[in-house]
């Protein structure tokens, strides 16, 4: 019995369930990206953490780095996204941290928490 205890005590420690299961960096690639700059291609581009996701309370944060391919060369843009979910659907917010773009475009989710669903449930 306390071996068992013990097995689910590490399993639970080593691996935590996360109610909370948001996809910073498919929206980073596949939203963000799209909506500070239209014209670049989400398909070409990759994505990395710079912080991975942090929980305070009911909010978590992720920084998350997307490289992609302007029209001239080759770009990266940091942005720091805020998630909240909030009786089963989700809010976002963005914040643009460096962009190597000299003239990134304004995105509706960097002005405030806006609801979120993604375009397979749409």
């Amino acid at each position: 019995m306390k071996t068992t205890y013990f097995a689910l005590l590490a399993i639970s420690i080593l691996f935590p369930v996360s109610s909370f299961a948001f996809d910073f960096l498919g929206f980073a690639k596949n939203e963000a990206l799209v909506c500070y700059h239209p014209t670049a291609k989400p398909e070409k581009a990759e994505v990395k953490y710079e912080t991975e996701p942090k929980t305070n309370g009911d909010i978590t944060t992720a920084v998350v780095k997307v490289y992609y391919k302007g029209w001239i060369k080759d770009h990266s843009m940091e942005v720091k996204i805020t998630a909240l979910e909030a009786s089963g659907k989700t809010l976002i917010q963005t914040k643009m941290l460096v962009d190597t773009n000299t003239k990134p475009g304004t995105c509706n989710y960097g002005e405030g928490y806006m609801w979120y669903e993604p375009a397979a449930k749409k």
